[in-house]
């Protein structure tokens, strides 16, 4: 004959051991403590040992110790299983958020702790692309929200600001004319290359800012523009945060005396006017102003 432990026994023996005894068993339980003495005497026949040494200090025989091993790894299966099945039933909201590099490297982790502890049942997709896609990913629908540089070109986008960013220009050390742009030479710098990812607009701004540079490489991934002004090819901008983080890395120093050595922007977070903002996105906002409040 197949021995066939009930789940009411199973759970009544991991009660009774977990609330320390019969009478807070049948409290959490909801039941008479009688059924729940019941049920463990139900189990001792079905096993033929005893699973629990009755008496003031209750304890877990050898052969308890393994039915309330098997208690817990059951009714944690089945727990999950139950969970899984509601997910299926109700499928997670999903925050799509599109952010730069400079923003993912230095705050995304902070973010993403910080948003699923406030909101465990949303899914977050985080998007790493160029500053000047963000507002084209957000307009077209792709994502719901945006972080990163402001663009007030964009007419139907209603924006926030969260903090000013000050991109700092910097060289390094192994440039073969460090010394020379450290000191200020126009024409040391004129002749180096410039790795940037965020002046791309056609704006008089940028247009005078590239012809600053015999050359200007526009180049979205943080970590490249980080390698290749590390090994002397030219020189960058980074925000104070990141040079505060990843200067001493990779041996980095600020160009001072120089009409373009700092450029500011403002950093926030832009979505499509008159949209209605879900639960998550409200709550990522939210977020994002006590973050940098």
């Amino acid at each position: 004959m197949v021995m066939r432990l009930e789940r009411s026994e199973i759970r009544a023996l991991q009660a009774v051991v977990d609330q320390g005894g019969f009478q807070k068993a049948a409290e959490v339980l909801h039941l008479s403590q009688s059924a729940v003495s019941q049920s463990i005497s139900g189990l001792e026949n079905k096993i033929g040992l005893k699973i629990l040494e009755r008496g003031r200090n209750q304890k877990l025989t050898q052969a308890g110790k393994l039915v309330y091993l098997y208690s817990v790894s059951t009714l944690n299966a089945e727990s999950n299983l139950i969970r899984s099945i509601d997910n299926l039933k109700r499928p997670k909201p999903i925050l799509s958020v599109a952010l730069n590099s400079e923003v993912s490297k230095i705050h995304a982790e902070s973010l993403i702790t910080k948003f699923y502890n406030i909101m465990p049942e949303c899914n977050l997709k985080f998007k790493e692309v160029p500053s000047e896609d963000i507002g084209a990913l957000v307009s077209s629908g792709n994502v719901e929200l945006g972080l990163g540089p402001l663009d007030m070109t964009y007419q139907d986008m209603s924006q926030i600001g969260l903090y000013q960013d000050k991109q700092l220009l910097v060289v390094s050390k192994s440039h073969k004319h460090y010394s020379d742009i450290i000191s200020g030479s126009s024409s040391a710098l004129y002749n180096t290359t410039l790795f940037t990812s965020f002046l791309e607009n056609d704006t008089d701004e940028s247009t005078l800012f590239k012809s600053s540079f015999l050359n200007v490489t526009e180049i979205s991934s943080l970590s490249l523009r980080l390698k290749l002004v590390s090994l002397g090819n030219g020189v960058c901008y980074l925000s104070g945060e990141v040079i505060e983080r990843l200067g001493g890395t990779y041996d980095l120093e600020v160009i001072p005396d120089w009409s373009y050595s700092m450029v500011e922007r403002e950093i926030g977070i832009f979505y499509r006017s008159g949209s209605n903002l879900s639960e998550s996105s409200l709550g990522f906002i939210n977020l994002c102003k006590k973050h940098w409040g």
